[in-house]
């Protein structure tokens, strides 16, 4: 149930803004998506858009924890 960017392969992806040609995608559970590395914008499940949201905010809860950590260590005398 992975969903991963038709183009490269990444999961690195993120939910696209809404156009309105999108609505006949919409009425047939289609939710627009679009990659982070290639941009490339494409439709999945509208179930798999909430796992998607989750694994973004894990992936942004590491980044920014392993910052604040450089940060930590950098400031030690």
């Amino acid at each position: 149930m992975n969903v991963h960017c038709h183009r490269c392969g990444t999961r690195n992806l993120r939910p696209a803004h809404f156009r309105w040609a999108d609505l006949a995608y919409l009425l047939a559970l289609q939710s627009p998506v679009r990659c982070r590395y290639c941009r490339l914008r494409f439709y999945v499940s509208i179930f798999k858009i909430r796992k998607l949201r989750r694994e973004a905010e894990e992936r942004h809860a590491r980044e920014e924890h392993g910052t604040h950590v450089e940060r930590a260590v950098d400031f030690e005398p």
